[in-house]
């Protein structure tokens, strides 16, 4: 990486350490607080005329261009921005499975909105336009959940710079020109997601092709319709504040054009629970009810089920029948190998902590910025580095050692729900360290084409099965991939269009078969060869586990298995 000159600060060494992700315009590094963007090709930098004009933005929820950057030569070849971290897109909170998982509700959202009303009231106001008002250009703080920031700042639209992109599934399709107006019909779009979790012009309607958004926009025919059929998983319309229901009808049916409104009335929710019933395929039996709390995970490892669970203010961990109270956070439980002894693993700032849940002792401690549980086996990401995480016992003491460990770019990887992913330079990375009795764990760490250039929004791995969501050309994809048993081949398939809900909903058994819950809460048991779709449905926020050879799904406070019927 050559030295760049930052104006107004003075020379800059950025390694490759420093790298986060590239794009189409260019390449982003990150170093302490300040985002370094630098542009493959300078022609493409934006004006410093632009940058002038952006400077009236005074919000400090707009990440705007700051300083200048440039080479050796003293061509200008990019800017800095303020590096905010802990945050993720706002497509993020469209769906049931996050929402759940952060405890994220309806006054959360409103707060989220509001202050997001504000922040693009703040650029009209001074003669600027976002345009291009999508889920993934404003960013939701990971505390509160309430603030936004605005990102990709130099793509707005200021008094002598027009903008010239906008996302399909956001556009006004009845203004030729971009204003106020659309930019209020695309926040809109987005602001409805996050009420309701679809887009206001999804579902399916007799008259139109399957995911054709752009037609049913054309001629206001939105969710509002009463030929429209949506799917199970989304939240209830009438939850929608009315100020903001009746600005929806207006915008998306009536195809009438305003700001939204300022303020939002109360409400008072009511969530009326329905029976859960087996159906004509399958057979559904409750396991265990848990009081006072909603199931967020279930496991087992060898014979010994591990349920945590969510409290209004805590998680607790049902072991062997024993309660454990653990942490705010979202924690992961292990058990030592002989004596079963359950083990919390948790991140507070920056630091891991492996606590004996029965003792309360801190059995190990490490620097570490994410980690994720697979199968019973712990990793963790310190900086460069991807580190595993043994527990044995010996003479009746717990001993916890790091173990194998792997090179990864510190600011350019991902942990999500059993990989990690890399973006190197631009290339889309998959990690997955993996282990087999009896011998050194191994890792598979490989670019997959098939996924380099789109934005990655979910990734889970169940055994020799991963999937990853993406988005691409205006369209959320299913992407899966199946490894041979050493991971050495995958084969990719690709289910496309879909409707985004959040981490995919799947276990795969012992015997290879994979059993997946569908957006429209419909079950598919599939392996290599064929796969069996079932009509049956399961409840809206039902989630699936397994113990390798049963399948269940937890519904909030309860505990189900599945079986086919004969």
């Amino acid at each position: 990486m050559p030295k760049i000159t930052v104006q107004g600060i003075g020379d800059v060494n950025l390694t490759d350490k420093d790298f986060i992700t590239s794009g189409g315009e260019g390449m982003i590094y990150g170093r302490g607080d300040t985002i370094y963007k630098l542009y493959i090709e300078p022609k493409n930098m934006i004006p410093p005329g632009k940058i002038k004009e952006l400077s009236v933005l005074t919000n400090p929820s707009i990440l705007k261009p700051k300083n200048l950057i440039s080479d050796k030569t003293g061509n200008v070849i990019g800017f800095t921005m303020d590096w905010v971290k802990n945050n993720v897109p706002t497509v993020k909170l469209f769906t049931n499975d996050f929402r759940n998982r952060f405890s994220i509700d309806l006054e959360k959202t409103k707060k989220f909105i509001l202050n997001s009303y504000r922040v693009l009231q703040h650029l009209h106001d001074h003669r600027c336009l976002m345009v291009d008002v999508n889920e993934f250009n404003i960013l939701a703080d990971l505390t509160t959940f309430e603030n936004p920031y605005f990102i990709d700042v130099n793509s707005y639209q200021t008094p002598n710079y027009p903008a010239t992109a906008i996302m399909m599934s956001i556009k006004d399709f009845h203004s030729k020109a971009f204003s106020e107006l659309t930019d209020w019909f695309s926040f809109g779009v987005i602001t409805f997601q996050l009420f309701v979790g679809i887009h206001p012009f999804k579902g399916t309607h007799p008259d139109f092709k399957r995911g054709d958004i752009e037609n049913r926009m054309k001629n206001n025919v939105s969710v509002f319709n009463s030929n429209v059929k949506m799917p199970a998983a989304i939240r209830p319309i009438d939850d929608i504040p009315a100020t903001y229901k009746e600005w929806y009808i207006n915008l998306f049916e009536k195809g009438l054009r305003s700001a939204p409104p300022l303020t939002m009335d109360a409400k008072i929710i009511v969530n009326i629970a329905s029976a859960i019933k087996s159906g004509d395929k399958i057979m559904i039996t409750l396991v265990k009810k848990f009081e006072d709390v909603s199931i967020s995970k279930f496991y087992n490892i060898g014979i010994t089920p591990i349920t945590v669970n969510k409290t209004k203010s805590e998680y607790v961990a049902y072991v062997k029948n024993r309660k454990y109270t653990l942490t705010k956070n979202y924690p992961n439980v292990m058990l030592t190998p002989t004596s079963l002894t359950p083990v919390c693993a948790e991140i507070n700032n920056d630091v891991l902590l492996l606590t004996n849940l029965k003792t309360n002792e801190i059995l190990y401690s490490a620097t570490a910025q994410q980690m994720y549980l697979d199968e019973g086996t712990l990793y963790y990401i310190n900086n460069d580095r991807l580190i595993e995480v043994l527990i044995y016992e010996q003479s009746s003491k717990i001993i916890i050692t790091s173990q194998s460990s792997w090179n990864v770019l510190p600011n350019a990887s991902t942990v999500w729900d059993g990989a990690v992913s890399m973006n190197v330079l631009g290339k889309f990375y998959l990690v997955i360290p993996y282990r087999f009795p009896g011998k050194p764990t191994s890792c598979f760490m490989k670019e997959i084409p098939e996924i380099t250039g789109l934005k990655i929004l979910e990734i889970k791995r169940r055994k020799n099965m991963c999937i990853v969501v993406t988005h691409n050309n205006n369209t959320y994809n299913r992407n899966i991939l199946r490894f041979n048993k050493d991971f050495t081949e995958y084969e990719h398939s690709v289910v496309s269009d879909i409707d985004y809900v959040g981490s995919p909903n799947f276990i795969v058994l012992d015997n290879g078969n994979m059993v997946y819950v569908t957006e429209e809460n419909s079950i598919e048991v599939s392996n290599k060869q064929s796969t069996i779709a079932f009509s049956d449905k399961l409840p809206t926020n039902a989630k699936l586990w397994t113990d390798g050879g049963t399948v269940y799904f937890s519904n909030d406070n309860e505990l189900y298995s599945i079986t086919v019927k004969k």
